[in-house]
């Protein structure tokens, strides 16, 4: 029965996506406006970058990478979790900022060769353990 509810959910959740869709390709409104009178909750999230926090969003990584995927001014696909689903309308992209990036971009470069430095040791430290015939002789030694 849950399956089928889920499922039943999931359906309707689509219907009202495509209605809120068709409507704002015909421009019969704002987002919030169209979504009031289908039940919806809108919350907005304004400008985010891969790297930002979101708030009352369930699985923020999925939701953003939806986002990113979806051209401006579409809905994204519904994401599904236990809670319900979510959607959101990708109103605006905003470029990156090119002279912050050529700044920062010497400090960007350092960070990601000490992490790969840090990766590379690690995994090597994890091989070197995993294939070692290491005993412990100090337990049942009274130590």
């Amino acid at each position: 029965k849950a399956e089928l509810a889920r499922a039943r959910m999931l359906e309707d959740a689509e219907k009202m996506r495509g209605q809120l869709a068709k409507a704002l390709n015909e421009e019969k409104g704002s987002f919030s406006e169209l979504a009031k009178p289908l039940g919806l909750e809108v919350h907005s999230t304004g400008l985010f970058t891969k790297d930002s926090a979101l708030e009352n969003v369930p699985d923020a990584a999925q939701f953003k990478q939806a986002c990113f995927a979806t051209p401006e001014g579409q809905l994204t696909p519904l994401l599904a979790y236990p809670e319900g689903v979510i959607f959101g309308l990708v109103q605006k992209r905003e470029p990156g900022n090119l002279d912050n990036f050529e700044k920062e971009k010497e400090s960007l470069r350092v960070q990601l060769l000490a992490r790969k430095k840090e990766d590379l040791l690690n995994a090597w430290y994890g091989r070197l353990r995993f294939e070692a015939k290491l005993e412990d002789k100090t337990r049942g030694a009274g130590v």
